[in-house]
């Protein structure tokens, strides 16, 4: 029989080779262990940033409600003695036309307390706007006869300003129907007319519009005569707060421009300006057209 004899360097050389390849394995477990430790770790911090987000995004919700709130009950607050204020001021303006002359300066200084008045009554129309805008959450939406809210808002808001700027107002026979909530949508109206009569020229004068787009929304415009805006600031009109240094000095909170923006994004559209120096400036906002079924 014959004899096998193994030899002791192949031996040495398996051994190493099992030794090695434990080696890895317990290497690999441990890394294995370590990045099941990181994921875990990355887990929880993401959880944990993520609830800080919720509460944090929960606690400005109810700030913003808390400062809504206050403006409404400020702006109610302020109407019913304002409205106390214009009666006076309209009585003494009534009996002055009818009893003796008054003075030149006595005539101006009620001139002046019936335009302060006036102000105030628009900065509470725009607080109050402004605060159920950030409290409603949704809306119903339906289809409006803007041409009839368009006539509205020029009676029962606008009368003061035709007045006091002499200004006119061109609306066509139609305009079209659209979607969205009147309240709001005569604010809108109410703010781009009262800045046209304000900003325009002298005499304003305005022309209304509206016309279907591809996207399927309506644009309604009011075009003035005015001096334009320089585009350069054009971006900063629908900026809270913002008053434009170029345009006629008439006393306003710069919120106006900011409540319609915030109002149409709501109804699902969009709001702009088109304007040249010296060719007068057109300001748009857009709707969901009524769709017939």
């Amino acid at each position: 029989m014959g004899t096998s004899s193994t030899d002791p360097k192949t031996i040495k050389t398996d051994s190493d080779s099992v030794d090695a390849l434990r080696a890895m394995v317990k290497q690999l477990q441990k890394e294995n262990s370590d990045l099941s430790i990181s994921l875990e770790t990355s887990t929880q911090l993401a959880d944990l940033f993520a609830q800080q987000l919720l509460n944090r995004s929960t606690e400005l919700e109810q700030r913003n409600l808390e400062v809504a709130a206050f403006a409404r009950t400020v702006a109610h607050d302020l109407k019913n003695p304002l409205g106390g204020i214009m009666s006076v001021i309209s009585i003494l303006q009534a009996e002055c036309k009818v009893g003796q002359p008054m003075s030149i300066d006595f005539a101006n200084r009620l001139q002046w307390l019936d335009q302060g008045a006036k102000q105030l009554h628009n900065i509470i129309q725009d607080l109050l706007l402004l605060a159920g805008v950030s409290q409603k959450g949704q809306v119903e939406i339906y289809p409006l006869d803007m041409h009839s809210i368009v006539q509205q808002v020029i009676h029962e808001r606008l009368a003061h300003l035709l007045e006091e700027y002499q200004g006119t107002i061109e609306i066509p026979e139609q305009l079209a129907f659209a979607n969205g909530y009147a309240p709001w949508v005569e604010g809108i109206w109410a703010n781009y007319l009262s800045n046209g009569l304000k900003y325009g020229g002298r005499p304003p004068h305005l022309v209304l519009g509206s016309n279907p787009l591809k996207t399927g929304q309506i644009r309604f415009w009011v075009k003035d005569n005015g001096n334009g805006i320089p585009l350069e600031l054009q971006s900063q009109l629908f900026t809270p707060f913002t008053r434009l240094p170029t345009r006629n000095w008439v006393e306003g909170t710069g919120l106006g421009l900011s409540i319609v923006q915030q109002i149409v994004k709501k109804l699902g559209g969009t709001v702009g300006v088109e304007s040249g120096v010296s060719e007068g400036s057109l300001f748009y906002f857009t709707l969901p057209a009524v769709v017939l079924s």
